[in-house]
């Protein structure tokens, strides 16, 4: 099987709002996010890197990249609600395990026709990322 993967880079910052720790304190990452897909060749690629870049930008990067993100609870709504600050609200812990998740679905509902989303793999630090895959349950 033949398969295609385009890299991005996004800034974002989050807390993690139910962890006793570090992470819940307001901090930010300078992620990495690696989309693979696969297909038939049409004439001579499975889908042109500049299509699968805007598709990506569209429906991911533009609603985390240089944002505020955080789960919506009384407690950062409170605290966040009327900071002034560009925030995304999630109904669920901002982790990259969950951002994978989220990020898997907006991918693959996108995709044209024939094209198969293969992985995700979020990167919050060098050395820590979070994987999805298709074939994986």
């Amino acid at each position: 099987m033949l398969s295609i993967t385009k890299c991005f880079g996004f800034e974002m910052a989050h807390l993690i709002s139910n962890y006793k720790g570090a992470c819940a304190q307001l901090h930010g990452h300078s992620y990495k996010l690696e989309v693979t897909i696969s297909g038939e060749l049409d004439e001579d690629m499975i889908m042109d890197f500049k299509q699968l870049k805007k598709l990506v930008n569209k429906e991911v990067l533009t609603k985390l990249d240089h944002r505020l993100v955080l789960k919506e609870n009384h407690r950062n709504i409170k605290r966040f609600a009327l900071s002034g600050e560009d925030i995304w609200w999630f109904p669920f812990e901002p982790t990259a395990e969950r951002l994978t998740l989220w990020i898997a679905e907006k991918v693959k509902t996108e995709l044209p026709a024939g094209i198969e989303l293969l992985g995700i793999r979020l990167y919050e630090t060098a050395t820590c990322y979070a994987d999805w895959n298709k074939d994986e349950k």
